[in-house]
């Protein structure tokens, strides 16, 4: 009975020991990623219908412009930022007035089946990317208020460096009554 304890005493103290021993802290930069993988603007709402984005979205362009019906006050801006990011909204009208923004996150979930039928196949790496693109957050920004004509709505995103940081601006038109 002594010599079990014994072993189980050598054991445990070669578990807790050797991970310390053998673990090496690597350091990794923060990333300087401050690019939307997309950005659209549409109805408050799951489902809500979208405006059109004019130019078409490209994370390297800044500047947008929307044009939305006069019943419409508020509008949500669904953007896809980089990881570990911090997304901003805001807004104002062309006069300088400041329209109320708020912050949300949206996450998404799907079922998935997964099949591999090769483990030294590439379908394995595809299939688990397609997965990190289906959980991937989405941050949504409500802008209330809209006037009639040009409102100024911005996205700042902050990467995770704390440093780099981009603003995309949509200019969203509401119609005349």
């Amino acid at each position: 009975m002594h010599m079990n304890t014994a072993k189980h005493l050598l054991f445990a103290l070669i578990i807790i020991v050797s991970p310390a021993a053998a673990q090496q802290e690597e350091s990794v930069a923060a990333s300087a990623d401050a690019e939307l993988a997309d950005l659209t603007v549409g109805v408050p709402g799951l489902g809500g219908k979208e405006y059109e984005l004019r130019p078409e979205f490209d994370p390297a362009v800044l500047f947008y412009a929307a044009t939305v019906p006069h019943e419409v006050t508020e509008v949500t801006l669904r953007t896809n930022p980089p990881d570990d990011a911090t997304v901003e909204f805001s807004g104002k009208t062309e006069g300088g007035k400041r329209l109320p923004a708020r912050r949300s996150l949206s996450v998404s979930f799907a079922k998935v089946t997964v099949t591999v039928k090769d483990q030294e196949s590439d379908d394995a790496d595809a299939t688990a990317e397609a997965l990190r693109e289906l959980a991937r957050n989405r941050v949504n920004g409500r802008i209330r208020g809209l006037v009639t004509g040009n409102n100024l709505l911005s996205v700042r995103v902050v990467a995770q460096d704390g440093v780099t940081a981009r603003t995309y601006t949509v200019t969203v038109t509401r119609a005349d009554g």
